[in-house]
Formats: C-alpha cells, sequence, structure tokens
C-alpha cells in the first residue's frame, strides 16, 4: 500500500494502463527466447528481461501495468524486484499481479490482485479455483499451454468469490469484444449469464474506438437481454512480442488511488469518471495545496489537492468551512475581500480577524503550466505575495489583481439558495455565474471600457482647452483692435506737429520695423520647435520596427513581403525626416542672417527714429505714448497669432469628444454583446432549467450617482427619489442622456465664456440647468448647481453608463417563471447544475447540499462525475451521495483537534483524521463513520430498503 504524509494523499490521478502483459513464459511469445530458470545464468537472463520490460513500459509511459501469463504467474515477481531495484523509494509504475484464465465455456477473464499481494495469495486458485490446472514448475521455460480451467465463467467467478481471502485482493473481468470474437464473453446464448453475473468490469483487446456500438450498449446496460447493469471497459495491448509492438498501444488511462485492486473496482464502477481512451488533460488553473499558520489550525496544517474532485468531509464542528475561508483568504476571495458593508459575513470575517493574526495562508497552485505560492499574511492583508517555484519573485498583488489572475469561483454555505434575497447584488452574482466562461472576453472589454472612459476625460480636457484657446483669442482679437483705434488716434494728433519729412517718415515707419523685428525672433523660436519635433518623432515611430520578425523571416516566408515594405518605409522615412531637418536647417541659417542684416537695418532706423523724436519735443509724450502703444500692440498681436494657432491646433477636439463618447458606448455594446453569447449557454448547460437574458439597469446606478452629486445639499426635497426617477426616465429614452451631457457642456463653455461663476446666472445656463434636471428650480437652487458644475462634474456624467446583467428564468414544469419565484432549492439545484456544467476555473462550494432534495442530489452526483474530467472541485459536504456516487478523486476527513501543550499557537482545533481516495481503506472507513453513521447503519438502512 503507498503512503503518504497525512494530508498529501494525491488522491486518485490519471494513470495509463496495460493490464494484459504477457512474458516470455508465455507459450505464444514471439521474437525471442522462452527464460527458463533455476541456474545463476537463466535467472541472469530472466532479471535482464525484467529490466528491459520496465524500461519498455516507461518509454511507452505506462504508469499501471499487470502480467497476466496463462494460468501462471511466474514472471511477476522478477518485474516487481526489477522495479523495485530501479525505483527503491516510491515507483512511478504500479505492478499488479495477474493470470489470464481460459474457462470452459471458452470465455477468457483476467484474474487481478492487489499490488503487495503475496505469491501464497494468488497460488490459491491452483486446485480448487482452477480445476484442471496445476501450478506450472517456476524453473520451466513456459507454462502449458492453455486450457480450460474446467468451470465456467459463472462457477469460476462464484467460487474466487467465495473464497473470503480471495474475494477482497482480487477482480475478476471477463473478456468482452465485438461479435464473433475469440474467447468473449458476448456471444450468442450468452445473454443471461452476463446479465446476471456479479461483475463490474470487462476487458477488451480492441481499441476502445474499435468496439462496436453495439457491443458497447450491451456492456454500458442499454440493451435489456444483456443487463441493465452499467460495466467498465478496459482495453488492453495483450502483447506477447519481444518488441513489445502491443505493450501499451490499446490507449486506456484510468484514476488510480490506490495499487489495489479495489481502485481498479472503483474505476470500473465510475467508469465516465475514472476511464478515459484518451489522453487526459488536466485544468490549466488548479490548486496544488494548501497551508494555514492560524490559532485554529496551529502553526503547520497542510492539505494538498487532487486535481478533480475534492470533497472536506467531517462531523459538525470539525472546521470544514473554516479551511475552505482560508483557502478563499489565499485566493483574495474571502469574506473580507468580497462582501459589501451592508452584506457582511461578521463569522467569517472573525475567522480571519481573530485566528491569523501573526499567522499567514499559503496556497500553492499551478496556473497554464506555471507553480506559484501565493501567499497572505493575517496581518497585512492588502497585498499577496507571490513566489515562483523557479525561485523568481516574490511579487506584490493586489487582491484584485489576484482575483483576475487565478480563475476560480467560490461560494459559502446556502449562497447558492439566497442570491436573490440580496437584491443590490443578485443581478451581479447571477451574471458572473452566467458569463464565468467568458470571464476573460469580459475583462478585456471592461478594461477597454475604463481606457475608453479615460480617453473621454482627456476628449474633454482638450474641448476645454479649444474653449479657452477660444476665448483667449477672442479676447486677444478686441484688444488688438482696441489697440489700433487707440494707435491710429495717437497717429493723427503726431500728425498735427510741424515735423520734416524725414522725420515724420521715421515715426511713421516704427510699427513696421518693430513688427517685422517681432515676427523675425518669433519664426526663429518656431524654427527650433519644429526641429525638436522632428527628432522626436524619429524617436516616437514605431511601426517600421521588425524587431523579432526578422528571425522568423526564414522560416514564414509571408513575412518576407512586410519585411522587405517596412525597410523601405524605414528608409523612406529616414530619408524624408534628414531631408526636412536639412531644410530646417537652411531655413534656420537662412533666418538667423536675415535677422543679422535686419537688425543693422534695424539699428539705422533707430539713430533716425531718435533724431525725429528729438527734433520735435513738443511731441515728446506723444511718441513715447506711441511706442508704449506699438509695444503692447506687438505683444497682443503675437498673443492673437498664438491663440490662432492653437485653436486652429484644437479644431478637432470637439468632434474627438464626440468619437470617444462613441468608442465608448461601442465598448459598451460589447459588453452587451458577451453577455449575450453566455446567455445563450445557459438553457444548454443547466439542462433546461434555466432561461437567460441580457437586461439593462432600469435605473442605472451611475445615472443616479452623477444626478445625486450634482444636486445634494440644494434643500431640495426628496432629491434622492426624485435622481432616481429622473434616471429611470433617462434610460428608457434613446439619446436621453446624450442630451443631458451636452446640456452640461454647454452650461461649462458659458462658464468659460465669461470666465467666472460669480454675479448673476447667465439666462443660457438658466434654461440647460432647467432641461437636465426634473422640475422647476427657484433661482437660488439653479444658482447653486450652476456654481457645482465643473470639470470634474462634467466627466462624471460623460462617462457614466448603463450596466448590462444576465437575469434568469426557472422552468417549473411546463412554463418558465421569474428566477426569483422559484423556490431556494430549485434556485440551489438549477444554480448548481450551470455551474457544473460550466469550465470556468476551480469550483469550490461549502456545502452544495443544502437546500436540495435527495432526489437532486443523485442527480448532481451523475453530473460530478463527468464535471471532474474538465475542472477542479472542491467541496466541503455531509452528504455522501456527492462523495461516493460523484466519485471523488480526494477526500480530506477532518476532526477537531486537542493538544496538551501550553504554546497556544501549537494548539490545534483543526486536524486531518486521514486523506486519500475513496479507495483507501481508511478513508472508506471513515466515510462510512462519518458520513453513514457506521457500518452497521448503513447495513441496517440496507436491510430495511430490502436491498
Amino acid at each position: 500500500m503507498s503512503t503518504h504524509e497525512k494530508g498529501m494523499h494525491p488522491g486518485a490521478v490519471w494513470r495509463k494502463v496495460d493490464l494484459q502483459i504477457h512474458t516470455p513464459r508465455d507459450p505464444q511469445w514471439q521474437g525471442s527466447p522462452h527464460l527458463p530458470g533455476g541456474t545463476d545464468a537463466t535467472e541472469i537472463a530472466r532479471a535482464q528481461w525484467a529490466d528491459n520490460f520496465v524500461d519498455e513500459c516507461l518509454n511507452r509511459g505506462l504508469s499501471a501495468i499487470a502480467i497476466t501469463d496463462h494460468h501462471d504467474a511466474c514472471m511477476v515477481n522478477y518485474v516487481k524486484i526489477a522495479i523495485d531495484r530501479r525505483f527503491p523509494d516510491v515507483s512511478p509504475i504500479w505492478l499488479f499481479p495477474g493470470m489470464e484464465v481460459t474457462c470452459r465455456d471458452a470465455v477468457q477473464c483476467l484474474v487481478l490482485f492487489d499490488s503487495e499481494t503475496e505469491p501464497a495469495l494468488w497460488r490459491r486458485l491452483f486446485g480448487g479455483h482452477l480445476q484442471n490446472i496445476d501450478e506450472p514448475g517456476l524453473d520451466d521455460a513456459t507454462n502449458p499451454q492453455a486450457t480450460q480451467c474446467g468451470k465456467d465463467i459463472e462457477a469460476f467467478i462464484e467460487s474466487v468469490m467465495g473464497d473470503s481471502k480471495l474475494a477482497e485482493r482480487c477482480i475478476i473481468l471477463p473478456h468482452a469484444s465485438n461479435d464473433g470474437a475469440h474467447k468473449s464473453m458476448l456471444r450468442q446464448g450468452f445473454a443471461p449469464r452476463f446479465a446476471q453475473l456479479p461483475f463490474d468490469g470487462v476487458y477488451t483487446d480492441k481499441p476502445f474506438d474499435g468496439l462496436q456500438d453495439g457491443v458497447k450498449r450491451k456492456i454500458y446496460g442499454e440493451v435489456a437481454d444483456w443487463g441493465r447493469r452499467r460495466r467498465g471497459i478496459i482495453p488492453t495491448g495483450d502483447n506477447r512480442h519481444a518488441d513489445y509492438a502491443r505493450l501499451g498501444n490499446r490507449p486506456c488511462w484510468i484514476r488510480l488511488g490506490e495499487p489495489t485492486v479495489e481502485a481498479l473496482r472503483q474505476a470500473v464502477l465510475a467508469d465516465t469518471a475514472r476511464i478515459a481512451y484518451q489522453q487526459p488533460t488536466l485544468p490549466s488553473h488548479r490548486i496544488l495545496s494548501l497551508h494555514v499558520s492560524s490559532s485554529l489550525t496551529g502553526a503547520t496544517f497542510s492539505v494538498s489537492f487532487n486535481d478533480g474532485f475534492n470533497s472536506i468531509i467531517g462531523g459538525r464542528g470539525s472546521g470544514k468551512s473554516s479551511v475552505l475561508e482560508y483557502l478563499r483568504f489565499g485566493l483574495g476571495r474571502s469574506a473580507i475581500d468580497t462582501s459589501n458593508e451592508e452584506d457582511v459575513r461578521q463569522r467569517d470575517q472573525a475567522l480571519i480577524e481573530q485566528t491569523l493574526e501573526g499567522g499567514f495562508v499559503a496556497v500553492d497552485l499551478e496556473r497554464d503550466g506555471v507553480r506559484e505560492r501565493w501567499t497572505r499574511n493575517g496581518d497585512t492583508r492588502e497585498q499577496i505575495l507571490v513566489t515562483c517555484f523557479d525561485g523568481t519573485g516574490p511579487d506584490s498583488l493586489t487582491i484584485d489583481a489576484a482575483q483576475q489572475r487565478f480563475r476560480a469561483r467560490a461560494f459559502y454555505q446556502k449562497q447558492l439558495s439566497t442570491i436573490v434575497l440580496d437584491r443590490e447584488r443578485a443581478a451581479e452574482q447571477i451574471t458572473g455565474i452566467a458569463a464565468a466562461e467568458v470571464v476573460d472576453k469580459r475583462r478585456v472589454v471592461e478594461r477597454e471600457i475604463a481606457a475608453a472612459q479615460r480617453a473621454v476625460q482627456s476628449a474633454y480636457q482638450k474641448v476645454i482647452e479649444f474653449w479657452l484657446a477660444e476665448n483667449q483669442h477672442a479676447q486677444s482679437e478686441a484688444a488688438v483692435a482696441d489697440l489700433v483705434r487707440r494707435r491710429d488716434a495717437v497717429g493723427e494728433k503726431i500728425q498735427q506737429f510741424d515735423l520734416s519729412l524725414a522725420s515724420r517718415k521715421a515715426i511713421e515707419e516704427a510699427p513696421t520695423y518693430r513688427l517685422a523685428r517681432a515676427l523675425l525672433h518669433e519664426s526663429n523660436l518656431k524654427i527650433a520647435q519644429d526641429m525638436r519635433t522632428l527628432e522626436k518623432t524619429a524617436e516616437a515611430l514605431t511601426s517600421v520596427s521588425t524587431d523579432g520578425l526578422d528571425a522568423l523571416a526564414a522560416e514564414f516566408e509571408e513575412l518576407v513581403p512586410m519585411l522587405m515594405a517596412a525597410r523601405t518605409a524605414k528608409q523612406e522615412f529616414v530619408s524624408g525626416l534628414s531631408a526636412a531637418l536639412a531644410a530646417l536647417h537652411e531655413f534656420s541659417r537662412a533666418s538667423s542672417q536675415s535677422s543679422v542684416l535686419f537688425e543693422r537695418r534695424f539699428a539705422s532706423f533707430e539713430r533716425r527714429h531718435e533724431a525725429a523724436v528729438r527734433e520735435q519735443s513738443a511731441a515728446a509724450d506723444l511718441l513715447q505714448e506711441a511706442a508704449r502703444l506699438d509695444t503692447e500692440f506687438q505683444t497682443a498681436t503675437a498673443s492673437e497669432r498664438s491663440s490662432r494657432a492653437r485653436m486652429i491646433g484644437l479644431a478637432d477636439a470637439t468632434t474627438g469628444l464626440e468619437e470617444a463618447r462613441a468608442a465608448l458606448s461601442s465598448k459598451v455594446g460589447e459588453l452587451s454583446t458577451i453577455l449575450g453569447e453566455a446567455a445563450t449557454q445557459v438553457e444548454i448547460m443547466s439542462g433546461g432549467t434555466l432561461r437567460a437574458h441580457v437586461s439593462k439597469e432600469s435605473r442605472p446606478l451611475e445615472y443616479v450617482q452623477a444626478y445625486a452629486q450634482l444636486f445634494e445639499g440644494n434643500r431640495i426635497r426628496d432629491v434622492q427619489s426624485k435622481c432616481e426617477l429622473r434616471a429611470e426616465a433617462l434610460a428608457t429614452n434613446q439619446g436621453a442622456w446624450d442630451a443631458v451631457c451636452n446640456e452640461l457642456l454647454d452650461v461649462r463653455r458659458i462658464q468659460i465664456k465669461t470666465g467666472s461663476i460669480a454675479g448673476e446666472l447667465p439666462a443660457a445656463a438658466r434654461n440647460s440647468i432647467k432641461e437636465i434636471f426634473f422640475e422647476e428650480l427657484t433661482p437660488q437652487q439653479s444658482k447653486q448647481v450652476y456654481e457645482k458644475i465643473n470639470d470634474f462634474m462634467v466627466t462624471r456624467f460623460l462617462c457614466a453608463i448603463t450596466m448590462d446583467f444576465i437575469s434568469f428564468e426557472y422552468k417549473d414544469g411546463k412554463q418558465f417563471i421569474p428566477f426569483a419565484q422559484a423556490s431556494p432549492g430549485q434556485q440551489a439545484s438549477a444554480l448548481l447544475n450551470l455551474l457544473l456544467n460550466q469550465e470556468a476555473g476551480t469550483l469550490i462550494i461549502d456545502q452544495p447540499e443544502d437546500d436540495l432534495d435527495n432526489k437532486v442530489i443523485m442527480s448532481i452526483a451523475q453530473l460530478l462525475q463527468v464535471t471532474k474530467r474538465r475542472r477542479q472541485l472542491i467541496f466541503a459536504t455531509h452528504n455522501p451521495n456527492l462523495v461516493v456516487n460523484g466519485d471523488a478523486d480526494k477526500i480530506i476527513a477532518l476532526r477537531p483537534g486537542f493538544s496538551n501543550s501550553t504554546d497556544a499557537a501549537d494548539d490545534a482545533r483543526i486536524t486531518i483524521q486521514d486523506d486519500g481516495a475513496i479507495e483507501t481503506p481508511s478513508i472508506r472507513d471513515a466515510v462510512t463513520e462519518i458520513m453513514e453513521g457506521g457500518k452497521e447503519a448503513f447495513e441496517l438502512r440496507s436491510r430495511k430498503y430490502s436491498f
């Protein structure tokens, strides 16, 4: 029997098997000599064959094999010794001793024994059970040619099962194959016996796909004449060739928890869950183990999890729910992470807050082949430290990031039957369940919605900049016009003085000279700015980069045209950029040269202008005023040019905001489409029990919140309810919310245009506020609302969206009713059916049987056998039907712990009683005792039911 540290039993895991393998002792062995024994040389030859055979099994990925020579088990020990010699500690290969038996009615069967069975046990077959066959001599080269054992298949099975020492240590698998197959039990006249015989599985020397459909239906109990009892099918290689051509060539994988025939029996009893004919795949995301240090578990509580169905069992108070809460805490999904303030699971929160002080939870998990340990301390709960098994890390994850990184869904006790009681979260919870399989798509679109909202905010800021530039440009134009009038008036006054022609000309030319000088200076600044822009553009341009693709061109010829075009584009870009920079440099040189020449001319003019001023001292004050106005004029015109350029550069800001708002709306529509895809699958996945459709918020929360924030504090009676009614009205009218947002934009533009929110409320703003709100406001209320409109408030409205959700209908009889009208039991069973038909990461549920009747539980148990092939399940349960009939791959039995230690940290109140697969003897006893009330209670119920 395999041994594991308590808590670390792997449970039933997939093993590739071949349970019918012959050795050179078989008379029909081909390709190499038979192997006699008895001498040192022959014993060495047998040992060498066994070593080579083990190598061949490893090469073919076999991890459970059976040696089944006809009426002979001589070579079993040689193979066992070879395995033990190769793997002295833990062997990757389980060896089942066995024999192939031919019954008197020409039906063959395999008799397989526990891996650790002593030879004395299987030798009990000779004589009484194999009536006509004596045990072969151990040193003979071959065993006798296959002969009939002297009993029909019924008598042989009854004889072996009546032997108390054999019955619990062996399993008999009759041969079953296509019509007319050699020594198959599926032959004419065998139907009554096949229907009545007490065996649970058959073997076939054909691949599963090679069996006729009619044959499978007979074995699976779907043909009445052949009985209604389902049997499992185990294909075997029946290899008897030295080249091992047929070793493991009939694909078969079986979930086995122990190297015992009881494990094989459990497999054929639950063949839909435990036998596969194509290589099974493990869940891409799965939990490997849990480690807890707490005042409840002590310093070292560790338990591993199987990749399939894990059941945590134990009496009341044994800590099942606490272990699940620790697991949820390690994954960032505990009560302190997911509960709203109004919906606090106080008991679960107290568990974390009180028992993890100074402690921690560590969860080992695997994501797409990468193994990680997530550690979360009880004192610093805001983050999870992630360390990879390859030694990299640790990295810190936020709780939100952790929830997104590892796919899992976790439900508390009775949560499935009480979802609709919490109206605030019912839609969110149901949507999460229905859309679990599209969660990755949903998260991508939700991130894109958040990015689109940020884009709206950025686009709005550009609109503000455009309005400011527009306002500044209007002010600059007005300032320039004012200065022109004042400058012309001063000029007319100067004309009244008697000046020489030269002085008059110098004074008249002054504005033109100063304008030219200012424009030259401005031009030089712009040239330098454009040169920096071009240089930055060269650095920022990435479209012509082919990093990483060049190395792939030799392998993918389709990439060659694109790479050639990229090189050409890069050359053209570099050439064009160089030409543009060269032109700017030439422009700069010419501008500088012009500036030098102009400065010489300007200096000459300045001397003439100063002479003109001195000539007419009487006009000195006017001339100074003209010079001052001229300077102001140059500044004003420069500002006007700058604001005009900025306004032109931002001319598409309004269009950009419209496009950003449309993009946000489009992303919200994409999310609705994704939810729609999920909704269409609900009816199929729930077995027709549920019907789903996508609904929009009738009273959009973000609308209500935006309105409430804008209008709070204005002494409006029942403002919250009015905001809700207004949001509801807007949600039913397509385009109405956009109209409200446009009114807000108009108000904000008025604020920027007036430059202040103080003073009297503009009439246009008053009209817009009236359109935005839902009733006539007093002048004071309108003024208060006007003063609260700012950029933050406007973006709050612009980014508000309606959230779509999935709603359910329940099929009650022949008609569908609203999900909320179904009973708690109906709700829970429907949701559990839906969850178990999905493939959306690890599913963790505390006592799912609550609110389910036993008839529903049996259907759930059957579904569990299928579901656990696709996803990891971790349930805490009191119901034996879920554990036994659901074929749990690993069972963890808990019991309240006791400690004599004076150190509270070592006083564990949760301990692991046992863990393993159903076939693990201690686990079978624990299930019987804990879940069935003991063997006597179970047997008494059986008698009372007359089973």
